[in-house]
């Protein structure tokens, strides 16, 4: 038996109890485990938790919009295509995230593109008051780019040693657990996160209540730790938070904490209905990333996530829109660009000044007249 987390055994304690259970309801490849209806009330910031299983004919699920609220993705199993605010379609690989911090308003879709059995989870998060009229932050993590601890993968929040590059909205853990048969995991919540729940999404674990695949328990308010035991090689979610004490103002695909925080989104989300239309006919051969505000190094991050997960044969970057670019970002642009040529892909640049466009070429990355990147083929001579 191996036990994780736990140098000495800990005294004896008793268990943290569980104050309600759910198998949801199912509705076609997805099962709903919260809501708003019912346990989303007393797990806020958590409101809605859907596990999907799906083998099958591909589908397209076509763009939706959402306000006031986080998305979380996360693929067990397969792969998921997406169609992000901006119109740019890519694909999530299993063990992929993609974080969707709607803000005030916006639009995307997504679908499978394959015939393969695809599993995963979608989680919402309320947005507290100072953001839920923001704006929309998107994120797509490789398999690679989520960190780890021991068993667990740490989808949002911190865990050990391991720290999430997704910014959360309030206190909170979200993780990804994987148990061979035998197997024992302590999770110790931070201080303050007494919201805690977990869904089981394959196998039989010990809490030291008995969960099966397709249970969700959500534990007693309180500051208690929960050991695991795997009964069965076993996966689960489970996530812990500061309670969000806010009203649950409820719209179509939203949810807010007002009414009137309500109105003006769905006022916004009328108004940029048909923005990402117009690239989703050649979204499939080229890709414009049209990039506004002001370009740091989280913003840099953010698009190298993008570009590393994106399928087109050809993406624009269209620099030309945004309030001010650190210098200090192009190394990091430079290293994205020449991976994406080595990889076969086409890059075109659009904005630059000229010594922005100098600087890449000391590194590496010339642009031609026309916009397209290339990789400098340094010889002797040039040295």
């Amino acid at each position: 038996m191996i036990i994780h987390d736990s140098a000495k055994s800990p005294p004896p304690r008793l268990a943290r109890a569980i104050a309600q259970g759910t198998r949801g309801r199912t509705q076609g490849h997805a099962t709903r485990l919260i809501s708003p209806s019912d346990l989303g009330e007393i797990l806020k910031p958590f409101v809605f938790l859907d596990l999907f299983d799906h083998e099958g004919a591909p589908f397209d699920g076509g763009l939706h919009p959402h306000s006031g609220i986080a998305t979380l993705s996360y693929v067990l199993e397969g792969a998921v295509s997406y169609i992000d605010p901006d119109g740019v379609r890519g694909t999530l690989p299993a063990g992929g995230v993609e974080w969707m911090q709607a803000g005030r308003g916006m639009w995307h879709g997504g679908g499978l593109d394959r015939a393969d059995r695809t599993r995963g989870v979608q989680l919402w998060i309320a947005l507290p008051p100072q953001l839920e009229s923001g704006p929309t932050v998107s994120i797509y993590q490789a398999p690679e780019e989520v960190p780890e601890d021991g068993p667990a993968r740490v989808l949002l929040g911190s865990y050990g040693s391991a720290t999430s590059a997704i910014q959360s909205p309030s206190p909170i853990n979200y993780l990804a657990v994987r148990l061979k048969s035998g197997e024992r995991w302590h999770y110790e919540p931070p201080a303050g996160h007494s919201v805690l729940w977990t869904a089981i999404t394959s196998g039989v674990v010990s809490v030291p209540d008995e969960l099966w695949h397709g249970d969700l328990a959500a534990f007693e308010p309180s500051s208690e730790a929960v050991e695991f035991e795997a009964l069965s090689d076993s996966e689960f979610v489970l996530g812990s938070a500061a309670p969000h004490e806010h009203d649950l103002v409820l719209g179509h695909y939203s949810v807010h904490t007002s009414p009137d925080a309500l109105r003006d989104a769905q006022a916004h989300i009328s108004s940029i209905k048909r923005r990402p239309e117009p690239m989703r006919e050649a979204a499939s051969q080229e890709a414009v990333l049209r990039i506004e505000g002001r370009f740091d190094h989280l913003a840099a991050v953010r698009l190298r996530q993008r570009l590393i997960l994106e399928e087109t044969p050809r993406t624009i970057l269209d620099f030309s829109h945004t309030e001010s670019l650190d210098d200090a970002t192009l190394p990091l642009v430079t290293v994205v660009l020449t991976l994406l040529l080595r990889r076969g892909r086409e890059v075109a640049l659009r904005g630059l000044r000229g010594h922005q466009l100098r600087v890449l070429e000391h590194l590496g990355i010339e642009v031609t007249a026309g916009g397209s990147a290339r990789i400098v083929e340094w010889d002797e001579a040039s040295f």
